[in-house]
């Protein structure tokens, strides 16, 4: 944080960094990890459905948005959008 201003009381302007450290399109509602178990737990809301995703636990150091692990809801997804993609769709005739 650092001093914003100064009048009668000392006003604070406070920052963060953030990164990411998944590829989910929304944000994580609610998330738990049971460190002795060495697991972890994500609810994520999209297209007004709860998912609900398990995962060991991990390092959580910060990494470059290269270097993501694709989660299982990102393969999911991938998969999803290229079953709709009209170019998988086409079909190849022979004149």
């Amino acid at each position: 944080s650092t001093i914003a201003f100064v009048d009668t009381t000392i006003h604070y302007r406070y920052y963060a960094r953030t990164s990411a450290l998944t590829d989910y399109p929304r944000n994580i509602l609610e998330q738990d990890y049971d460190k002795k178990a060495g697991k972890a737990a994500d609810v994520i809301f999209k297209d007004g459905r709860y998912y609900m995703y398990a995962k060991p636990l991990e390092n959580t150091d910060v990494l470059p948005q290269e270097f993501l692990e694709q989660t299982e809801f990102r393969r999911k997804l991938t998969k999803k959008l290229k079953q709709k993609d009209s170019i998988q769709n086409i079909q190849i005739v022979d004149l």
